[in-house]
């Protein structure tokens, strides 16, 4: 499994998240600077507790909200 996920090419990527990073003023961050890439066919979970910025993360992929910074 792991040799496959070295061979997969760029367009098999559906996802590519780099430094997404999502900051309410005065000085709260609910998301910070994370990445990942999701391919084509996978399965793909984000866990942890309450307030990790999970629906942050899922909302900002939909376009509900706008990140700060970060590229999709």
């Amino acid at each position: 499994m792991f040799q496959r996920e070295m061979d997969v090419e760029l367009s098999d990527r559906v996802v590519e998240v780099e430094g997404l990073t999502k900051r309410y003023p005065p000085d709260i961050t609910a998301v910070n600077s994370i990445s990942f890439s999701i391919n084509s066919g996978s399965v793909f979970s984000l866990l942890g507790p309450n307030g990790a910025g999970k629906t942050t993360t899922v909302e900002i992929l939909e376009g509900l909200r706008t990140p700060t910074g970060g590229n999709l």
